[in-house]
């Protein structure tokens, strides 16, 4: 993504919380705030789902933790 876009947006040291995180938008979203420094919650009542995504995330996030139901 464009740099001079995303130095806009500064989200280092911030926490986003993104339900529903396993769906389409969810990792969309993840990806992004991941992009721009944020750390990450993410959650879903799909555990295997939210394990998988979680596992794709990882090696991008400084901070990720995840919950289920």
């Amino acid at each position: 993504m464009n740099k001079t876009f995303l130095s806009k947006f500064n989200l280092t040291e911030k926490t986003a919380l993104i339900t529903g995180s396993a769906g389409l938008l969810g990792y969309e979203h993840a990806v992004a705030l991941l992009e721009i420094g944020a750390n990450l919650i993410i959650t879903d009542i799909d555990e295997e789902k939210l394990f998988d995504l979680s596992e794709k995330l990882c090696e991008r996030a400084k901070y990720l933790d995840k919950i289920s139901q």
